[in-house]
């Protein structure tokens, strides 16, 4: 999906989110005033910080939601299950994502 911003210019829906996020919540907020927005890795930072933020939500909402009313509890019985189960997966979880949307959000800037 595309937003046209100015005519003749076109920026894509992540653009637009980044350029939110740096409006009302990065400059005032987290950056120093002498990293300009169109430094790279200022983008890349706020593009990981987004799509991580984003990636956590949308676990911890579906895993929430599966938890309750899909996720048969009588397997907690089994003598297999740890007694940190849960922290175990919300931390390879937590590893993996950020892993990953650092790798993608390189490979998209290069590009």
């Amino acid at each position: 999906m595309c937003v046209l911003q100015v005519p003749g210019t076109v920026k894509s829906s992540m653009d637009v989110v980044l350029d939110y996020a740096d409006r009302y919540f990065f400059t005032p907020y987290i950056y120093p005033t002498s990293w300009p927005e169109e430094n790279v890795f200022r983008q890349l930072l706020s593009l990981n910080i987004i799509s991580d933020v984003g990636g956590a939500l949308l676990y911890l909402i579906t895993a929430t939601f599966s938890y309750f009313f899909v996720f048969d509890k009588r397997h907690l019985q089994h003598p297999h299950i740890l007694e940190v189960q849960y922290l175990h997966i919300i931390h390879l979880f937590y590893f993996h994502v950020v892993f990953v949307n650092g790798i993608y959000v390189v490979l998209t800037k290069i590009s």
